[in-house]
């Protein structure tokens, strides 16, 4: 059996906190359920890029009820050395842990002309994942050579620059 309560507002009896037992649950839609964030030191990390390739930026949250919502929020410096055809240009994307959901992907960052450079490229993003689970979730950063072409760059600096501060942080949403 269940009961519905109709009221127009809920107010703490004293101070300004209404709480929920432990152990039980508030469910309001759109609601921000939990937050998770982490945060990555700048290093001079490089691949040869062709192939997608973890940036070191994730995240891994455990979604309370399996009909929410991730949102996810990165904010990243990655740099790309110029190829000998003086082109440097990278591709992102944000995407789940085994890529079968990306809710960001940038191509061709970057630049037709670079000599004998580094070029960088800071880059904020954020998707809106479906994980229908209840099960941990990780989230992440990847980075290519723009198409996975060695003609359009060397090699890329996955978390570039020493001393830079990167971020990614996922929200979980009550649907």
């Amino acid at each position: 059996m269940s009961s519905r309560l109709h009221v127009n507002s809920i107010q703490a009896i004293t101070g300004d906190t209404v709480n929920v037992t432990s152990g039980h649950k508030f469910h309001a839609p759109g609601h921000v359920v939990q937050v998770v964030h982490d945060t990555q030191s700048g290093n001079n990390n490089s691949s040869s890029g062709t192939s997608w390739t973890d940036t070191g930026l994730s995240v891994s949250i455990t979604p309370t009820s399996s009909s929410s919502k991730i949102l996810v929020f990165v904010s990243t410096i990655v740099a790309v050395n110029d190829s000998t055809t003086n082109v440097a240009r990278i591709d992102l994307r944000l995407t789940n842990a085994d890529a079968s959901e990306i809710q960001f992907e940038s191509r061709y960052q970057g630049t037709d002309y670079q000599a004998l450079q580094n070029l960088s490229s800071l880059s904020s993003a954020h998707g809106y994942f479906s994980p229908a689970s209840t099960a941990q979730q990780t989230y992440k950063l990847q980075a290519r050579l723009a198409a996975g072409s060695t003609t359009q760059g060397e090699f890329i600096y996955l978390s570039w620059y020493t001393g830079s501060t990167q971020t990614i942080t996922a929200m979980e949403i009550a649907q």
